[in-house]
C-alpha cells in the first residue's frame, strides 16, 4: 500500500515537471532567418543597351545633358570682284551670314563682324571688305526714332585718301548691315564725335 502511494507521488511529480518544461518551450519566441527585401529607396542596377546604369526609386536616372547654346544670326555686307550688279564697286551689297554667341546688342555685334572682313575662303570667292582697316572702334551706337547714330574711330576713314567712291562704299556697307534690323530705318555716321557729312 505504502509503495503504491510513493509510485503515485513520483508519477505526479514527473507529470508536473514535464508540463512545466512544455509550457516554457511553447512560450519562447520563434526566430528564423528571413531574406531582407530591398526598399524602394535602395539603389539597384539595371542593364540597358548603353550599359549598366543606376536605378533609383524604380526610375532610370538619365545622364545630364548640356543645353544647346543660344546664338545670334545676321548678315554682313561686302563687295565682290567682277560683280555685274556693282560696276562702280561702291554698293557693298553682297550679304554674308554670320552666327555668333547670343547677344542682345545685335547691331553693334554686326558692325564688329563687318569690320573683321571676309574669311579666307570668302576672299578666295572674290569677296572683299569695303574698309581699309579691321581695327575700327565703335565708340557709341544709339538708336532713336528709327535712326541709328554710330560714332566710329578715325580708322573708319583712313586709307580712302578723300576718294568719294571709297567713302560711299564704306557708308553702304554700314547702312546695309544695320537696316536689316527692323528697328533701324536710317543711319547717321560720326567720326570721333563729328558728323561725317552724309546721312547714310
Amino acid at each position: 500500500m505504502t509503495r503504491n502511494i510513493w509510485i503515485g507521488i513520483v508519477v505526479v511529480i514527473a507529470l508536473v515537471a514535464g508540463g512545466w518544461w512544455y509550457l516554457n518551450q511553447s512560450s519562447a519566441p520563434v526566430i528564423s532567418e528571413m531574406t531582407q527585401l530591398p526598399t524602394t529607396e535602395q539603389t539597384t542596377q539595371q542593364n540597358t543597351s548603353a550599359g549598366t546604369q543606376p536605378v533609383v526609386n524604380n526610375q532610370l536616372t538619365q545622364p545630364a545633358q548640356n543645353p544647346t547654346p543660344k546664338t545670334t544670326t545676321f548678315s554682313v555686307y561686302f563687295g565682290k570682284e567682277n560683280d555685274p550688279s556693282d560696276p562702280t564697286d561702291t554698293l557693298c551689297a553682297r550679304a554674308i551670314t554670320r552666327t555668333i554667341p547670343y547677344t542682345s546688342a545685335v547691331a553693334q555685334a554686326a558692325l564688329v563682324e563687318l569690320f573683321k572682313g571676309p574669311t579666307a575662303s570668302e576672299k578666295q570667292e572674290g569677296y572683299y571688305s569695303c574698309f581699309f582697316h579691321t581695327d575700327i572702334a565703335i565708340k557709341s551706337i544709339k538708336i532713336e526714332n528709327g535712326i541709328a547714330t554710330v560714332d566710329f574711330s578715325k580708322q573708319y576713314t583712313e586709307g580712302c585718301g578723300g576718294a568719294s567712291s571709297c567713302s560711299q562704299a564704306a557708308r553702304n556697307a554700314v547702312r546695309n548691315t544695320l537696316i536689316q534690323f527692323p528697328s533701324i530705318k536710317g543711319v547717321q555716321i560720326l567720326i570721333e564725335g563729328a558728323p561725317e557729312g552724309h546721312d547714310a
